[in-house]
């Protein structure tokens, strides 16, 4: 069981700031991360999983979510092959972090 901390990034997106648990998010409704590129039925209950649970996760910027170590290891993967439309040193610390584990 692995951790995952929603932590602030000076990102802003339409006005309001980004959080890792938002980048998580774009990560994995990017179909790009999946293998062959689209979603099929297993990487769907995975990614939605996960996404449920950063949702029921409280306490703002301090909310902490469990991820089971499949979940994990499809969000790190899925992080691995995620290309950014721009460059900034919090997307780059956001993609290390999950290298490093």
């Amino acid at each position: 069981m692995k951790s995952l901390s929603n932590q602030a990034t000076s990102l802003i997106n339409a006005g309001e700031p980004v959080t890792h648990f938002d980048l998580v998010g774009a990560v994995l409704n990017n179909p790009a991360t999946t293998q062959g590129g689209a979603f099929d039925p297993k990487t769907m209950r995975i990614r939605l999983k996960i996404l449920d649970k950063l949702a029921e996760a409280t306490g703002g910027d301090e909310a902490q979510a469990a991820l089971e170590d499949a979940e994990y290891n499809e969000l790190q993967a899925a992080v691995a092959k995620h290309n950014w439309p721009t460059m900034h040193p919090d997307l780059l610390a956001f993609s290390d972090s999950f290298q490093a584990s």
